[in-house]
């Protein structure tokens, strides 16, 4: 394959396994990121057979060390009262090592790939326009595009990583949760959000309230207070951040987390390409991305190499049945929303697998979803209907 000039801009895992990728097939690489020596510090998880395609993809990562939580749980009430769905998932979920990742996929790329800058959207747009292979990587919304629609529509989450021994004094029969929709520890909100629980490389345990999906989001000092409220750590009543720092001191908290991304890509000028949550990693209706990325980022280099577009992660009817299904979960109260997800607990596992999997066919993802609105009663079908067909 012929060797040409690329710029990649952002050095997230998207533009950082793109780079590695196309190093690796000889092409000429150039990369910009604000701060390119920044090493990661968030959580990446993903299926386990996406970490394996991961690995079969940059074999190098097969030393990257990763935690396995077996089979997380899924536990959502039902809207008429009656128990909750405990559900779980049929596959291994796979947390890796993200300073490890990162620098495996770093040692792939040639000295001197990286700079230290920060071009602005039109500036990327400009150059592509006069013939520069452009790659935006910089996730879903970068800065100068924060005032995009796209940027209101926000997964948060507040997490504390705790030893693997103190934790599991939290997940009573549990090896971890996927989600945790039970509220009734901070009064059942309007707006409710779950916990996850996973393993973390090194013995620990990561615990963390999320917001799916809001627009707004909730703020990272509400789902912290909930986390306190949910763990038994509070009396219900909101505490000073100094306050709710001694608390996890005493409870041997030694890291915590604070999430907050938009799950849909803001609009790039005509001509710029995109990858990673740039482009179509992104789920919207669950916010993973990375296991895709790693999964996808050689079918880019590939067609970059070959000078073709870069390949789609979801065709077009899938990524407009996600996007349906985003709309529901927005629109949803919180009932209907944890009742929902009681409905993805009762499913078979190949129709849970087709819905997570950003890269399923639209038939499979179109079934998964119809099969978890029947799951449902009435009134939650109707307004999950009137959400996802009318918008609202």
């Amino acid at each position: 394959m012929p060797t040409r000039d690329f710029l990649i801009a952002g050095l997230g895992p998207a533009g950082l396994a793109l780079a590695a990728a196309c190093s690796r097939r000889g092409l000429s690489v150039r990369a910009v990121d604000p701060r390119p020596g920044r090493v990661w510090s968030a959580t990446y998880g993903m299926w386990d057979d996406q970490w394996e395609a991961a690995c079969a993809a940059f074999p190098e990562l097969s030393e990257v060390p990763v935690a396995t939580t077996s089979h997380p749980r899924l536990v959502a009430p039902r809207r008429s009262g009656a128990r909750p769905e405990f559900g779980r998932i049929a596959a291994d979920y796979v947390v890796v090592d993200s300073p490890a990742l990162q620098r495996s996929l770093a040692a792939a790329c040639p000295p001197g790939m990286t700079s230290e800058q920060a071009p602005s959207t039109a500036d990327l747009g400009a150059l592509a326009a006069q013939g520069t292979r452009v790659v935006d990587c910089r996730g879903a919304v970068p800065p100068d595009l924060r005032a995009d629609p796209a940027a209101a529509t926000c997964q948060s989450a507040y997490g504390v990583v705790l030893p693997a021994g103190l934790a599991r004094e939290y997940l009573p029969g549990s090896k971890g949760f996927l989600m945790d929709w039970r509220t009734d520890s901070f009064g059942s909100p309007a707006v409710p959000s779950f916990l996850y629980a996973v393993n973390l490389p090194g013995d620990r345990v990561l615990l963390e309230e999320t917001d799916l999906v809001g627009a707004p989001a909730l703020s990272i000092t509400e789902l912290r207070e909930r986390l306190h409220q949910r763990l038994g750590w509070a009396s219900g009543t909101r505490g000073r951040a100094g306050d709710l720092d001694d608390v996890e001191s005493s409870r041997g908290v030694f890291a915590t987390e604070k999430v907050r991304f938009p799950v849909l890509p803001a609009k790039r000028p005509k001509g710029l390409e995109t990858f990673g949550t740039a482009g179509t990693a992104g789920h919207p209706a669950t916010g993973y991305s990375v296991g895709e990325i790693l999964r996808s980022a050689v079918g880019a280099a590939d067609a970059l190499a070959a000078g073709r577009p870069i390949p789609s992660s979801a065709g077009v009817g899938t990524r407009a049945l996600h996007r349906m299904g985003l709309r529901a979960l927005r629109a949803l109260d919180g009932p209907a929303l944890q009742e929902m997800f009681a409905g993805f607990a009762a499913m078979d596992v190949r129709r849970q697998q087709a819905f997570l999997d950003r890269s399923s066919r639209a038939l499979p993802t179109g079934m998964a979803m119809a099969t978890q609105w029947w799951n449902t009663t009435n009134a939650t079908r109707a307004s999950v209907a009137r959400a996802a067909l009318l918008g609202r």
